[in-house]
């Protein structure tokens, strides 16, 4: 006579099977992130390739706004003393022949080339630019604009404006949009783009783009450390950066006032491609990865300190400017954060423009985003 099996048996057989099939989920979705990250790394690899191809054709690097190839000599007004809506479009549309077909480029430039000022990157209202936006975020074999461990970067909206999780680098001063400040090797503003000789330190020890997490609030208060925007803060060089940190609070949720229009149009860190705007596409090496963004309560959008973050493990990938990639550890170095950069630089530098060469304030996370301070090695 077979003995049937005793309830504690069962009970044991039951944990035991439970646990495997836990095991095996969690393999897979370990399997499945490393796949995702290394898809990650793919496509800052491609970018960084596309800055090399982009520089042996003009010599020089992108800009990080005021691109020349769209801001020409007979698109200046005089009574402005600018170039209008030409000023407003960032790295990423000058790259497209580098990462994409050359007709995608050509909708741009048809655009950007008609007479009188530009549509805005953000607008809607030119087909053209409409088409050429929303084509993007959903052709990731065309445009190698968004890691796939975002969710938020797959999700679509009426209000979408095409997104993207690669920011290039602007330093490791805290500057508006279109400052004279050339720490970073994205230079913004009307100042001149810089080649290969202008990173000191070498381009395998200098930042050129790194993983931004689309912005998001997930329609609430509690914004989250990561796509959130902690804002009505000190801003600018005099910044204490400790006090933005600061702002990370319980649950990976930001504390205190923030921003609520981060999901709502291109307002928010990497949703809208096109755009030059601070909050859009670019980042600085200060606060370490996966820390909190901050800027002010009014021009946000071009005070952002936006804070490099992933849905990675630990840290984050960032594209290296001898076109290699590598991961950065949310621990890096960022040195003494419970200081202003001007506190540390002054009374050499009386402001941060003036600060274009030098040792980082922020530690080795510092002088990787910047180009004109020795660090040699990537943590």
């Amino acid at each position: 006579m077979k003995r049937a099996f005793t309830l504690l048996e069962l009970l044991i057989v039951i944990i035991v099977v439970t646990v495997l099939l836990m095991l095996a989920v969690f393999l897979v979705q370990r399997s499945r992130e490393a796949a995702r990250r290394m898809q990650c790394s793919n496509n800052l690899r491609q970018l960084g390739l596309a800055v090399h191809n982009f520089h042996d054709v003009f010599k020089k690097w992108p800009k990080a706004n005021f691109q020349p190839q769209f801001c020409r000599e007979e698109f200046f007004n005089p009574e402005t003393g600018g170039y209008g809506n030409r000023e407003l479009y960032g790295i990423l549309p000058v790259l497209i022949p580098y990462v994409a077909s050359t007709p995608y480029y050509d909708i741009l430039i048809t655009q950007l080339g008609k007479e009188g000022d530009a549509s805005l990157p953000w607008e809607k209202s030119q087909d053209s630019i409409a088409t050429l936006q929303m084509a993007m975020p959903f052709a990731p074999d065309v445009f190698p604009f968004l890691c796939p461990s975002d969710g938020f970067a797959q999700n679509r909206t009426d209000a979408d404006f095409g997104r993207t999780n690669y920011h290039g680098c602007r330093g490791d001063i805290w500057v508006d949009w279109k400052s004279k400040s050339t720490r970073g090797v994205f230079i913004s503003g009307p100042n001149d783009p810089i080649g290969l000789s202008g990173i000191v330190d070498g381009t395998s020890n200098t930042l050129m783009f790194a993983e931004c997490v689309i912005g998001n609030n997930h329609g609430g208060r509690d914004a989250p450390v990561r796509g959130g925007i902690a804002y009505g803060m000190p801003y600018g060089a005099d910044a204490v950066p400790m006090r933005c940190l600061e702002r990370a609070g319980q649950k990976g949720k930001l504390t205190g006032e923030q921003n609520h229009d981060v999901l709502t149009d291109s307002r928010g860190a990497g949703l809208c491609w096109m755009s030059g705007r601070q909050v859009n596409d670019q980042f600085f090496t200060i606060l370490p990865p996966n820390a909190p963004s901050c800027s002010s309560e009014t021009d946000w959008q071009d005070w952002a300190l936006n804070s490099a973050s992933s849905y990675h493990v630990g840290g984050c990938n960032v594209g290296i400017a001898d076109g290699s990639v590598t991961f950065v550890s949310n621990d890096v170095g960022c040195g003494n954060l419970d200081q202003s950069a001007l506190d540390i630089i002054s009374p050499y530098h009386k402001t941060a423009e003036s600060y274009t060469k030098g040792k980082s304030p922020w530690g080795v996370w510092g002088a990787l985003g910047s180009r004109a301070e020795g660090v040699y090695g990537i943590p």
